[in-house]
């Protein structure tokens, strides 16, 4: 259960906003998630979590294969035939990343093994916000054009992605609790320019098209 409250689509990036609250019961008060596709190769989701008591939270990532985990980066590498992924966790700092290959609780059906993740805050509080850059490739890639840089301070995001002249880009957000603004330079190739307004205003540039959504 759960409801899409904002949503669009652009040739430099798509976003949506949805609100899964209601499928996690009593457990959650709050779970909002924004969800922009900055193409061609990056998405950045942010998770807003709110709990009727103090408590640690948990972001889960499943695969088939075992995956790579890097506690000192933050980061994850799901791999697969000739294509890879990198989930790097931004927000918070101080996880703690385990990975399993058994189900939790215990499936009552005969399934083949599957690999999780979790990503676990240490520190117990009624408000968590979670920052998640993702980033899949080739395998031929370097892994080194898979590197995502960031900071953020006073609700305030800077991201960086991708080398030139592969496909990448540069995003400012802020995400303040009262709403979620965004600028995204990418990918470098286009040189395109989108903005984002409290999730709910486009508007696009680059160098054939001008465009307001």
């Amino acid at each position: 259960k759960g409801q899409v409250l904002r949503h669009f689509t652009s040739p430099a990036v798509d976003y949506a906003l949805g609100d899964a609250t209601v499928a996690y019961k009593s457990k959650l008060t709050k779970f909002q998630r924004h969800i922009l596709y900055l193409r061609p190769s990056g998405f950045l989701i942010i998770d807003d979590l709110e709990a009727p008591t103090e408590s640690t939270f948990t972001w889960c990532l499943h695969a088939e294969q075992q995956m790579q985990l890097r506690p000192d980066k933050q980061e994850v590498v799901v791999t697969r035939g000739n294509a890879r992924c990198l989930v790097k966790f931004l927000v918070p700092q101080g996880l703690k990343l385990e990975q399993t290959d058994q189900f939790t609780p215990p499936s009552v059906r005969k399934l083949a093994n599957e690999w999780h993740t979790t990503a676990t805050t240490t520190e117990k509080t009624k408000q968590m916000r979670f920052i998640t850059f993702i980033r899949p490739a080739p395998l031929s890639e370097p892994e080194a054009d898979l590197e995502v840089k960031a900071q953020f301070a006073n609700d305030l995001l800077l991201v960086a992605w991708g080398t030139t002249p592969k496909p990448g880009g540069i995003m400012t957000a802020w995400l303040g609790r009262g709403g979620f603004n965004a600028s995204v330079i990418g990918p470098w190739t286009t040189g395109a320019v989108a903005s984002v307004i409290d999730g709910r205003y486009l508007n696009l540039k680059d160098a054939q098209s001008e465009f307001q959504l």
